[in-house]
């Protein structure tokens, strides 16, 4: 929260308006919020590891099992679509998953 919060003061400070709403900020200037790019990162991690492309699982450091790693990345990407979930290189796959997250 606290650097979603510097986020938002950066993006009044840059385009210098202090009025607009956060989302308008950023479709501005052309940034994915932060919840979205951590979105982005996990799947990827999780691509890797389905496909053998991970040299190591991935894990948690949170004694919250819902808010950890698999478990909440495991149910963005079974959102997916089948398009996106069928990728046959992680080039592919983080490609098309740009285009349908951010």
């Amino acid at each position: 929260l606290l650097l979603e919060c510097t986020q938002k003061f950066a993006l009044r400070m840059c385009l210098k308006d202090w009025n607009l709403h956060y989302s308008s900020l950023l479709c501005s200037s052309h940034l994915p919020s932060l919840a979205d790019r951590r979105k982005y990162l996990k799947l990827c991690i999780l691509f890797k590891f389905i496909n053998q492309l991970a040299s190591s699982q991935p894990f948690a450091r949170t004694n919250s099992w819902l808010y950890s790693f698999l478990p909440s990345t495991i149910h963005l990407y079974n959102d997916l679509p089948l398009d996106i979930l069928c990728a046959v290189s992680f080039s592919v796959f983080i490609s098309s998953l740009r285009l349908y997250l951010l």
